[in-house]
C-alpha cells in the first residue's frame, strides 16, 4: 500500500526546476543504477524507483530545452545520457530521442541528429534499440508463466518503448517520425502505432491509407482476451466497412467486427452494431442491441461520459446517441405508443401546469376538446419541466388531453392553478416520477405508477390512496385530506412526509418510526425543488427485502464460484445484524451512493447558478467509502442508476438487487466485520474461502 501511495504521490509531483545540473546529473546516474540493479525486482518499490528516475530524467530534459541553458551544458547532457544508455539503462534513450525530434532547439547537442535520414539515426545504438524493441499487445504476462519475472521485465520494457513512440508520434509532426511510424507498423507489426495512424488518416479523410494500414493486421476472432490496440484497430476497421470509406461496403463484416468488440467489453460497439442492424433492415436484432448497451450501469448522468467532457462535444457523447437512436426506433416499431393525460377542469381565464418531459420528445396539447378545439405543439429540447399555459375566454367546463409522441416520456406534472381540476386520467402515463396537483376538487389516483418518487396530493379530494409497489416514492404529502384513508406496505421508502391536519391515519406512530429509520423528517410541505435529490437509503432497501431474495441476487452475481456455504451463513448473519441496526446519518454533504453493476460508489451534486442540478463522481479513493461504520453507511442514500428510465421498457430492479449490493459492499469493512466476529481473516468474507484453491 506505501509503495503504491509513493508511486501515485511521484506521478503527481510536478517536474523539478534544475538550479544545480551537475548535481541532478549525479542524482538521475545514481537513481538509473539504482534501477538497473533491481530490474528482476516486479515489486512496487522497482516501479516506483523507475517512475522516480524518469521524471527526473524529464525534468533535465526540460532544463535542456530551455533558452537560457547553455550549449556547454546541453553537451553535459548528452554525454550523460549516452554513458548511460552504454552501461545498458534503456530508457535514457527516450531523452535523447526527445531531444533529437525538437524543432524548435538550437543546433547545439541536436544538431547532431536534426536534419538527418531516418536510415542515419539507425545508425545510433540507442536509436536502433528503441526502435526496434518489439511490442506485442498491452497484455501483461501471468504470473503462472515459466521465467515470469524477466517476462514481466521485457513487457515493461517493451510497453515503455512503445509509449514513448506512442506520444512522440501523437503530438509531434516530422519526416522523421512518419519513417519511424512506417517502420513500426510495417516491419514491426506495431498495431498500436497503427492504430493511431489509421485514426489520424481518418480525421483528416484519407481513408483509403486507413484501409490499407489496418487490413494488414489480422483479427483473430476466437481470442478470448485481446490488447486495447486490437480491440480499438478493429472497431476502426468496422466503421470504414460500415461507411463503405476505403473499401467497398460490408455490412455483415462490420457487424461481426463491432460484435468481437462488445463482446471484449467495448460498449460503443455495442450501440454501432445496433445501427448497421438497423441499415440492414432488422430492427429487431437492433432493438435488442440497444436494450443490451442501455442496461449497462455505466450510462447515467453521473458517469464521465456524460459529465467530463467539453461542452461542444456533448451532442456525439455515446449515451446521449444511443439514447436518441433507441427511442426513434421504438416509435418506428410501435408508432401507437404514446403517454396520455386527460384533465377535466372547471375555470375561466389563465389555466397553468408544468410537464417534465424527457429530451426531443413531442407533446401535443389540447386545451379544449370541444367544439373551439384549440392544440399545439412542443418538442422538448433539453430534459426539464416547461410552464405552460392557456386563456380561456368563457368560464365553463374544458377537457384537457396531453399526448406524447413515444411512451413513457413525461416524467413529471404540476397542476399551478388552484381549484381547477375535477378529473385527472393518469392510466396510460406509466412513466411518472413527479406528480403534484395540490388544492384540487378532484380526487387523485396514482394506481399503478410504480416510478413516483415526489407525491403532492394535498388537500384535494382523494378518499383512499395506494401507495404500494412505489419502491421510490421519498416524498409525499397529504396534508389536509382529514378523512384519506392510506394503504402502504410496512417497510416505505418514505424521507419527507407532510400529514397535518391528518385525523384519520391509521398505525400514525409506526408511521412516523419509519421515516426516522430512512433517516426522514415530517415536514410542513412538499416542496419540489427540494426533493430533487432525496433518494431512499441502503437500510430501505435491507429492510424492505427478506434474506431468500437477496439470497438469489448474490448467487446470480457469483461467476467463479467463491460464494460457498460459509461464506453465504457469515453474510446471512451479517444481514440480520443490519436490519436491526439503527442508521445515525449520512457522513457524505449533498452526497449520495449511486449503483454501478455490483460496485457502490459515492457521488454528489451541486446548483449552478443558471438552476441546473449538476452530479458528479466523487473524487475520494474507493476506500474512504468504507471508513464509517455500519451504523453511518445504513443512513447513505443509495440511487439506483438512472440509466433504467422508464422509457427503456426495463421493469425495476427489485429491492433485494440493492440490498445484495450494498451488502456485499459492507463486507469491505474489514473493522466492522472483525467487531461482529464475522470474519478471522478480514479478506476471507469479501473474496470467499475458495481463495486459496
Amino acid at each position: 500500500m506505501e509503495n503504491t501511495k509513493l508511486m501515485k504521490r511521484i506521478l503527481s509531483t510536478p517536474y523539478e526546476d534544475i538550479a544545480d545540473l551537475d548535481e541532478a546529473l549525479t542524482r538521475y546516474k545514481s537513481h538509473a543504477l539504482n534501477v538497473m540493479g533491481e530490474k528482476d525486482d516486479t515489486s512496487c518499490s522497482y516501479f516506483a524507483k523507475s517512475n522516480q528516475t524518469n521524471r527526473l530524467g524529464h525534468s533535465i530534459r526540460q532544463h535542456c530545452m530551455k533558452p537560457e541553458c547553455s550549449m556547454a551544458d546541453k553537451e553535459k547532457i548528452y554525454k550523460a545520457m549516452k554513458e548511460l544508455i552504454q552501461l545498458g539503462f534503456d530508457r535514457a534513450s527516450d531523452i535523447l530521442l526527445d531531444i533529437a525530434i525538437q524543432e524548435n532547439l538550437h543546433n547545439s547537442v541536436c544538431g547532431k541528429f536534426k536534419g538527418k535520414s531516418f536510415q542515419e539515426m539507425m545508425n545510433y545504438g540507442w536509436f536502433r534499440n528503441l526502435i526496434d524493441t518489439d511490442y506485442s499487445g498491452d497484455i501483461c504476462p501471468d504470473r503462472n508463466t515459466p521465467n515470469y519475472k524477466q517476462e514481466s521485465y521485457n513487457f515493461s520494457k517493451q510497453l515503455y518503448a512503445s509509449n514513448t513512440l506512442y506520444h512522440y508520434i501523437s503530438t509531434y509532426h516530422s519526416p522523421l517520425l512518419d519513417e519511424i511510424a512506417h517502420y513500426r507498423i510495417f516491419f514491426k507489426k506495431d498495431l498500436r502505432i497503427a492504430t493511431l495512424r489509421a485514426s489520424q488518416y481518418m480525421r483528416s479523410g484519407k481513408h483509403k491509407e486507413a484501409f490499407k494500414i489496418l487490413s494488414l493486421f489480422h483479427i483473430d476472432m476466437t481470442q478470448t482476451i485481446v490488447s486495447y490496440g486490437e480491440r480499438e484497430a478493429a472497431l476502426l476497421l468496422a466503421e470504414l466497412y460500415e461507411f463503405g470509406l476505403g473499401a467497398a461496403p460490408n455490412l455483415a463484416q462490420a457487424l461481426s467486427l463491432y460484435n468481437y468488440c462488445y463482446e471484449r467489453f467495448t460498449m460503443e460497439a455495442g450501440y454501432k452494431a445496433g445501427r448497421v442492424c438497423e441499415k440492414m433492415g432488422d430492427y429487431g436484432k437492433a432493438m435488442e442491441w440497444y436494450r443490451k448497451v442501455l442496461d449497462w450501469k455505466v450510462l447515467s448522468p453521473t458517469s464521465w461520459e456524460r459529465n467530463y467532457r467539453e461542452e461542444e462535444e456533448a451532442k456525439s457523447l455515446l449515451p446521449y446517441r444511443l439514447e436518441i437512436s433507441f427511442r426513434n426506433l421504438k416509435k418506428s416499431m410501435n408508432p401507437e405508443g404514446h403517454d396520455k393525460i386527460s384533465i377535466a377542469v372547471k375555470c375561466g381565464g389563465k389555466f397553468s401546469l408544468r410537464l417534465k418531459v424527457l429530451m426531443n420528445a413531442s407533446v401535443t396539447i389540447a386545451w379544449d376538446n370541444g367544439e373551439n378545439a384549440n392544440s399545439e405543439v412542443i418538442k422538448w429540447k433539453v430534459n426539464g419541466w416547461n410552464q405552460l399555459e392557456h386563456q380561456y375566454s368563457k368560464s365553463g367546463k374544458h377537457e384537457i388531453e396531453i399526448d406524447s409522441d413515444e411512451e413513457n416520456v413525461i416524467t413529471g406534472i404540476e397542476i399551478e392553478t388552484a381549484f381547477s381540476v375535477t378529473k385527472m386520467n393518469l392510466e396510460a402515463c406509466r412513466g411518472l416520477e413527479y406528480l403534484h396537483c395540490t388544492n384540487q376538487w378532484a380526487s387523485i389516483n396514482p394506481k399503478g405508477l410504480c416510478c413516483l418518487k415526489y407525491l403532492n396530493i394535498r388537500n384535494t379530494k382523494t378518499k383512499r390512496l395506494n401507495i404500494r409497489g412505489m419502491h421510490q416514492l421519498v416524498a409525499l404529502d397529504i396534508s389536509e385530506i382529514p378523512s384519506l384513508r392510506l394503504i402502504a406496505e410496512k417497510y416505505l421508502p418514505l424521507r419527507y412526509f407532510a400529514m397535518d391536519g391528518q385525523s384519520d391515519l391509521p398505525k400514525k406512530t409506526q408511521l412516523e418510526e419509519n421515516i426516522k429509520l430512512n433517516m426522514g423528517k415530517i415536514v410542513p410541505t412538499i416542496d419540489i425543488k427540494r426533493m430533487e435529490t432525496v433518494h431512499p437509503t441502503v437500510f430501505y432497501y435491507l429492510r424492505s427485502s427478506n434474506w431468500t431474495e437477496v439470497r438469489k441476487a448474490i448467487l446470480e452475481d457469483d461467476e467463479n464460484g467463491a460464494h460457498d456455504k460459509e461464506y453465504l451463513r457469515r453474510l446471512y448473519k451479517m444481514y440480520k445484524i443490519l436490519c436491526a441496526k439503527t442508521p445515525k446519518h449520512c457522513p457524505y454533504p449533498n452526497g449520495y451512493l449511486e449503483s454501478s453493476e455490483n460496485y457502490l460508489y459515492i457521488c454528489r451534486w451541486k446548483r449552478e447558478k443558471d438552476g441546473r442540478l449538476i452530479e458528479y463522481e466523487d473524487g475520494e479513493e474507493d476506500a474512504y467509502f468504507w471508513n464509517y461504520s455500519w451504523s453511518i453507511t445504513l443512513g447513505t442514500p443509495l440511487k439506483d442508476a438512472t440509466n433504467r428510465q422508464p422509457f427503456m421498457m426495463y421493469p425495476p430492479r427489485s429491492n433485494a438487487y440493492f440490498a445484495a449490493m450494498s451488502l456485499l459492499a459492507m463486507t469491505k469493512n474489514k473493522d466492522e466485520m472483525e467487531n461482529y466476529g464475522l470474519s478471522d481473516d478480514p479478506l476471507s468474507i469479501y473474496w470467499g474461502n475458495n481463495q486459496e484453491k
